[in-house]
């Protein structure tokens, strides 16, 4: 039987726009973006249940990647993902939070 098809999902959403306080800093952004990936559950209020980080390791390019186990609340599903970090925010203006995910 041939393995099901790989979802991609994506998803962009402004950071610091106008007229918003607090303006979150770079450092607070990576800070964030790095906990998420370990624990995903306090960003995904009643959507995923936990989160098991099962291997930390640096790619060729030096960027961090965490393999992870989310438990998703409805039916207790349990999804593998590999998250891949960019290094953190390089850019100042018009910061765009993107996100892909990929499931097998």
């Amino acid at each position: 039987m041939p393995a099901p098809p790989a979802a991609y999902i994506a998803f962009s959403a402004p950071i610091n726009p106008p007229d918003v306080s607090p303006v979150l800093t770079k450092a607070q952004i990576t800070a964030c973006l790095h906990r998420k990936i370990r624990h995903a559950e306090e960003f995904v209020a009643g959507a995923i249940k936990s989160t098991d980080v099962l291997s930390e390791s640096t790619d060729e390019h030096g960027r961090e990647v965490v393999t992870r186990e989310v438990v998703f609340a409805e039916g207790d599903r349990r999804v593998k993902e590999v998250c891949t970090s960019s290094g953190g925010v390089k850019h100042e203006v018009s910061l765009l939070l993107s996100y892909l995910r990929t499931r097998d």
